[in-house]
């Protein structure tokens, strides 16, 4: 046996002042007696003591020195010797989704911990060891120490996290804290749910398992999106999966903003995997929520043996994985700005679209001053320079820098349709009345998306840096294009593609990963030539806990702002606000931006262990030989009991 403190073995000095005590001739109190006849009868029973019989109530002088040894010796912190050769140690807890499950005596990510605690009180001395909390992104908790206190600090700082688990990339990076000592072992706390074939020819690692297999229903994956074709379109996508051997029932409870959408009474077989689809019309978005409830795994089961584990209403083991959320975005709108001297069949078919907001000029405008972030759409009337900005033109009837106006083309007849563009998609001329189209001559060669039988252009694109062109010479007063179906059809998909199909933002997130997020424009905000490259966001978790996030601001080609975030651990609705003053962080904006963080991973909603591919009875032993209560803890109850008898033998005068 050694300790750990041995300056403590100092303090055993006391014992001199508690003898001495014990030997100090007591002082008699002077009473006055009307005779001292009786007393002195008394005094020669007892004759005057030497220094060396002077010593007092040897029992409770025994008892009083083995509370201050028994203190003493635990302030030293004894361990025991082993016959073990001394290894370093790296604990591994998994702190994926499914350690939150709650097996019969805990949470396991609480049981796994508990554990790694007994593991490093029973630390023979002199053993170092390091903590990593393991998800889909490892950290290293605690690094190489030989000090207990920080170690087992460091576990209770350890918190759950919503993320899939990657054990593989953990174990990795212990055996780079390790080394290349032959004398390091890695220790991994789990619950065996992830595929442990990845570990195998490890041998310093041991995969220590806290967990049973338990029926789980969760939601495996959660989804709002938009027809890119009809924005006005969007659907709500919704994956179920049933890890269990058992029948289960639940009612999937859908929520928009907050307000009760639907509610779908599921019925899953064992192991199966269901996805569901909600639609909804319109330009408004919101938040989508789905949540299971009412789970109940029915008596029903695939075999005999596990028949007689399913009961009614055997509890759902997760409850992390029975919510989602996703985030469905307002159906983006287009500023659209209409030149003609007056078309009433063009302005209405803008009118139509709820998601344009239009603009009507009569004349082109003074000085060339367009509008910025608009799509413009020419109808007759041409400036000598096109703007820089995507165009759209309808019959154009003067020269511009782009093309000259050579003559009109009487009654051609339609041929060529390039239908795979998005311009042409769903657009045809065949039944359409032509009476006369424009011939144009470009400056650069315009790539032909409808055309006659001799090769005349009724819809071309004429690409530019600063603004593509779609250009449609038919005569619309004298054709009938406007009284077609196709005439809306073509003034969609034209206006659609001008203003460019931005980069799809997933509307929900998987935990444990990372978000780049563009922030909506504030009112309250300074321009962004004024903004400095990079400045911070707040960030709040779905618990409430407020950080700051970098933002970085994009001034070339787009002028945007971008918040960049860390892996997002935590599932829920995050709130991300840069106009919030970091005097008053709580006050989060109304125009802060969501970020929906759900599980999403099937592996984390099957809460049943996998075989581990290697033994480790063998390995384990090495860690479990020495684990359990250190001796100081054991010698503090001893001086507690001692205590208690010191408090008997002068309260029951055995001493007296």
């Amino acid at each position: 046996m050694t300790v750990l403190v041995p300056t403590a073995l100092a303090l055993l000095v006391i014992a001199l002042p508690i003898t001495v005590l014990y030997i100090l001739k007591l002082r008699m109190r002077q009473v006055h007696v009307s005779s001292d006849l009786f007393w002195q009868q008394i005094f020669q029973a007892r004759p005057p003591r030497s220094f060396w019989n002077r010593f007092r109530h040897p029992l409770s002088w025994l008892t009083q020195i083995l509370i201050l040894l028994t203190i003493v010796v635990a302030a030293a912190d004894p361990r025991w010797l082993s016959g073990v050769p001394q290894r370093n140690l790296v604990i591994i807890l998994d702190t994926s989704a499914s350690m939150q499950a709650r097996e019969a005596s805990g949470p396991r990510l609480t049981l796994a911990a508990n554990h790694a605690r007994q593991i490093i009180n029973g630390l023979p001395p002199g053993t170092q060891a390091a903590i990593i909390a393991a998800d889909q992104h490892p950290e290293v908790v605690c690094g190489m120490t030989d000090h207990i206190p920080d170690l087992l600090r460091a576990i209770s700082r350890i918190q759950p996290s919503a993320a899939r688990g990657r054990p593989a990339l953990a174990v990795t990076a212990a055996s780079e804290m390790l080394g290349n000592t032959s004398s390091g072992s890695i220790l991994l706390l789990t619950d065996g749910c992830f595929d442990q074939s990845v570990l195998k020819n490890r041998p310093e690692l041991t995969i220590k398992s806290v967990a049973v297999e338990l029926p789980n229903v969760g939601i495996t994956g959660c989804q709002a999106l938009r027809n890119p074709d009809d924005p006005l379109s969007a659907e709500l996508l919704v994956s179920i999966s049933n890890a269990s051997p058992f029948f289960a029932v639940a009612s999937l409870e859908l929520r928009l903003s907050g307000k009760l959408s639907n509610v779908t009474r599921l019925t899953l077989a064992p192991g199966e995997n269901t996805s569901r689809s909600f639609p909804r019309i319109g330009p408004v978005g919101g938040i989508w929520q789905a949540q299971l409830k009412d789970i109940r795994f029915t008596a029903q089961a695939t075999s005999a043996e596990t028949a007689q584990l399913a009961t009614p209403g055997f509890a759902d083991a997760l409850e992390l994985d029975n919510s989602a959320v996703a985030v469905l975005p307002d159906a983006p709108r287009k500023k659209v700005l209409l030149v003609s001297p007056g078309n009433l069949f063009v302005q209405k078919v803008l009118e139509a679209d709820p998601l344009i907001e239009l603009s009507v000029l009569q004349q082109l405008p003074a000085d060339n001053n367009w509008p910025r972030n608009s799509i413009v759409i020419l109808h007759e009337l041409v400036p000598p320079q096109l703007p820089s900005l995507p165009l759209l033109v309808l019959d154009p009837r003067s020269n511009c820098d782009a093309w000259n106006l050579r003559s009109t083309r009487e009654n051609p007849l339609p041929a060529q349709t390039v239908t795979t563009h998005p311009v042409t998609r769903n657009f045809r001329l065949d039944d359409v009345l032509i009476p006369a189209v424009s011939e144009l001559e470009f400056n650069t060669s315009p790539q032909i998306l409808a055309a006659t039988e001799d090769g005349l252009p009724l819809c071309s694109l004429l690409p530019r840096s600063n603004g593509p062109v779609v250009i449609v010479p038919l005569q619309l007063i004298q054709s009938d294009l406007a009284f077609r179906t196709v005439f809306p059809i073509l003034i969609s998909n034209s206006l659609n593609w001008l203003a460019g199909r931005t980069e799809s933002v997933p509307s929900a997130i998987q935990a444990g990963q990372r978000s780049m997020l563009l922030l909506p424009p504030g009112s309250s905000q300074p321009p962004i030539s004024s903004v400095p490259t990079q400045q911070l966001a707040l960030l709040r978790s779905p618990s409430g806990i407020i950080s700051r996030i970098p933002v970085i601001t994009d001034r070339e080609t787009n002028p945007s702002r971008t918040a960049v975030t860390g892996p997002l651990r935590e599932a829920g609705l995050w709130l991300v606000d840069a106009t919030a003053t970091p005097a008053d962080p709580q006050q989060i904006s109304d125009r802060a931006a969501h970020i929906a963080v759900n599980v999403a991973a099937p592996e984390e909603t099957d809460l049943r262990p996998r075989k581990s591919p290697q033994s480790d009875t063998e390995s384990a032993t090495v860690f479990t030989a020495s684990a359990g209560r250190p001796p100081w803890y054991w010698l503090c109850i001893t001086a507690v009991l001692l205590l208690t008898c010191e408090w008997f033998l002068c309260q029951r005068r055995w001493i007296s």
